[in-house]
């Protein structure tokens, strides 16, 4: 190899390609011989590096989504049916008004299969929270002459404790049916309230009831 390599067959290039010493010569003849990358080549790497920076992402949220819908497939089969009638076996009418109408009902509710469906049954009666739908079951379970006669736990003027009656794991089950992550405590606490003021209501209901023309 010599500098006549790098000379260009251009008559008119020649000064400017003729290198000024020996070593510039070999640099000049290296420089020739560096490969050269394609702007194809270029473009591709481009495309590459565009594509993975829209691909990785899109497929980081379709996996959260597959996990999202997975888990509520999962949520979904552990949860019961919600049905809009009562069983057809259910040997009392609703709402109780005697403690033994309330005895044939704990004795229904020793079948957990008898529970279940009076649960999904009273899930169904709607409510804005879990305040409003616990009240609406229990006022569609008990009238007020029946629930003044219980209190939670029962002992304070004797009162019978609402707490060991198995209509009290219905009504617990059949609010969490359509309110998530709600607790037995959460629902527990509006039952006490509910039937706190029950001795209330039911005085209020006796009551006469005035009609625009009195006093007037």
């Amino acid at each position: 190899s010599s500098c006549a390599d790098a000379i260009p067959s251009s008559p008119s290039s020649c000064a400017d390609a003729i290198p000024s010493s020996p070593s510039s010569c070999a640099d000049a003849i290296n420089r020739q011989r560096l490969p050269t990358r394609s702007p194809l080549a270029v473009r591709g790497e481009e495309r590459e590096n565009l594509d993975s920076k829209v691909v990785v992402p899109l497929l980081l949220h379709i996996k959260e989504q597959n996990n999202q819908i997975l888990s509520w497939i999962k949520k979904q089969s552990n949860t019961t049916v919600v049905h809009g009638t009562l069983p057809d076996d259910i040997p009392v009418k609703f709402p109780l008004c005697s403690i033994d109408s309330l005895t044939v009902l704990e004795s229904y509710l020793m079948d957990d299969e008898h529970l279940a469906e009076l649960a999904a049954y009273f899930s169904s009666l709607g409510g804005r929270d879990i305040g409003s739908k616990t009240n609406i079951i229990l006022k569609n379970i008990f009238n007020n002459e029946l629930a003044q006669l219980y209190s939670f736990y029962g002992s304070r003027g004797n009162k019978k404790a609402f707490n060991d009656l198995r209509v009290k794991t219905v009504i617990i089950r059949a609010v969490q049916l359509t309110t998530s992550n709600t607790t037995a405590e959460e629902i527990s606490a509006h039952i006490k309230v509910w039937l706190k003021h029950a001795p209330q209501r039911l005085s209020n209901s006796l009551q006469p009831k005035k009609n625009c023309n009195q006093g007037i």
